[in-house]
Formats: C-alpha cells, sequence, structure tokens
C-alpha cells in the first residue's frame, strides 16, 4: 500500500499501474481490491477531504486502478455449461464506477459473462438490457442515492419479472443505505460478497 501510495504522490502512473497489475495478478481481484486498491482510494478521499488537495492523485490512482481492472483476464477455462450473463449498471446520477469495474474483472477472472453499462445508466438503458439478454442477475449501483436509483431499481424489477427466466436483482454500493427500497435479491456489502452471490459454481 505505501508503494503505490508513494508512486501516486509523485503521479508515477505507468508505476501505480504496474503496482496494482502486479497485485492483482498475484493475489486476485477480490483480495487486491479489498486489500489495496479500497484502502488507498478511501485513504486518498480522506485526504482531499482534510486538506482540499491532492485531487490529482486521487484521479490518477482510480484511473490506474481501472486500467488495471480492464487488463484482468479469465484464471480458468470457462464454465462447460451455458452460463447466463450477468447486468452490472449505475444510477442514472451515479458517476462513481469503479466498484463495478472491480465485480467486472472478478466476473471476467472466474471466466463468467456479464455486461457492463458503466456510469449513469439512464433507467431505460437498464431496462432493455434485462428484458434483452434475460440475464440471471442485475447488480444496480450506487454511491450516493437518489430518486432515479430507485426508478432504475423499480424498473429492473419489472423487466425481471417479465423474463422468461428468473431474474435475481441485487443492490450494491453505499447509497442505497438511505433508501428504503430493497431489492428482492438483496443488498451485496463487497465485492467478495458479490462475487460469491452471482458465483453459479
Amino acid at each position: 500500500i505505501q508503494g503505490v501510495a508513494r508512486a501516486a504522490m509523485r503521479l508515477d502512473a505507468d508505476l501505480v499501474e504496474e503496482l496494482v497489475g502486479r497485485a492483482l495478478r498475484a493475489d486476485g481481484v477480490v483480495a487486491a481490491w479489498e486489500g489495496l486498491a479500497m484502502p488507498l482510494l478511501y485513504g486518498m478521499g480522506r485526504k482531499w477531504e482534510e486538506t482540499r488537495r491532492y485531487v490529482e492523485v486521487e484521479h490518477l490512482l482510480s484511473w490506474c486502478v481501472s486500467s488495471a481492472l480492464r487488463r484482468v483476464a479469465a484464471s480458468g477455462p470457462a464454465p462447460t455449461h451455458r452460463v447466463r450473463p450477468v447486468v452490472l449498471a449505475c444510477g442514472p446520477a451515479e458517476m462513481h464506477s469503479l466498484p463495478v469495474e472491480a465485480l467486472a474483472a472478478a466476473l471476467r477472472e472466474r471466466a463468467l459473462p456479464h455486461l457492463v453499462l458503466g456510469a449513469c445508466t439512464p433507467v431505460a438503458a437498464t431496462e432493455r438490457a434485462v428484458r434483452r439478454t434475460a440475464p440471471r442477475a442485475v447488480v444496480l449501483w450506487s454511491q450516493v442515492g437518489g430518486a432515479g436509483d430507485l426508478s432504475a431499481l423499480r424498473a429492473a424489477a419489472v423487466a425481471a419479472a417479465r423474463s422468461p427466466q428468473a431474474v435475481r436483482v441485487y443492490t450494491a454500493g453505499a447509497g442505497w443505505r438511505s433508501l428504503t427500497v430493497r431489492a428482492a435479491g438483496g443488498h451485496l456489502g463487497s465485492l467478495s460478497e458479490a462475487v460469491r452471490a452471482l458465483d453459479p459454481g
């Protein structure tokens, strides 16, 4: 953690990305995210809140973590039977998508199919994706929480109910704590919990 933090403070993007990538390869996505990336990002966020400085370091660190996550490859063979995808989407006003990228990388590592709709996903786009792909699960991410997230959850639930195959709908992220509606599938409180819930094996 200290090595990556020092490299980030020096704005040495190449070294940050190399060290994060090395941790991902050595420890796997879940361990590297929960033991390295999350504490670093949380620490830089706290530093910015306390000093109103180093936002460039936080942005560089986020970019490097994102770049490393997108290069994660499957560590084993794909499932022998057909597995329906998981749809990963953010709320319509949610710009913080890095945890969704971490979940996508963890699923890719396990050769599990998934669709990432990314930050600020319009409600209609989430609904159409569920309707068109009949996924086995939907995860709606919210860091901040808002009325748009509730609309996205309702739309996903309606599309899931109309699917010819069972679709579980989950929420994830701190933004759901302030909202009273709960997903039928439940709330995923961490990356490790999300992977356990979404891994059909």
